[in-house]
């Protein structure tokens, strides 16, 4: 099973991971999975097959609501925001 890598991301970031550190390591990836990438998520606080058996679900959850202060799809995953110019 696969994970969108925003979802992994926040979750990290929700865990007290090094996010910034994570979206360097997950660069260019839409998907993770636990099964091939679990040394890169241990590496992050995640434990690959809490993640799997469903574990982390309320966390995951959370990301789901409207007030979800977190990565969304499409946002910078550095967390730096483009600078628009007039």
């Amino acid at each position: 099973m696969s994970f969108d890598t925003h979802q992994i991301l926040n979750l990290i970031g929700q865990q007290g991971g090094d996010h910034q550190g994570a979206a360097q390591a997950f660069q260019g990836q839409d998907q993770v999975d636990p099964n091939q990438q679990g040394q890169t998520l241990q590496k992050f606080g995640l434990d690959p097959q809490q993640l799997q058996s469903g574990g982390y679900d309320q966390q995951l959850n959370a990301q789901q609501k409207p007030d979800f202060q977190g990565y969304h799809p499409g946002q910078d995953p550095m967390g730096q925001r483009q600078q628009v110019q007039f």
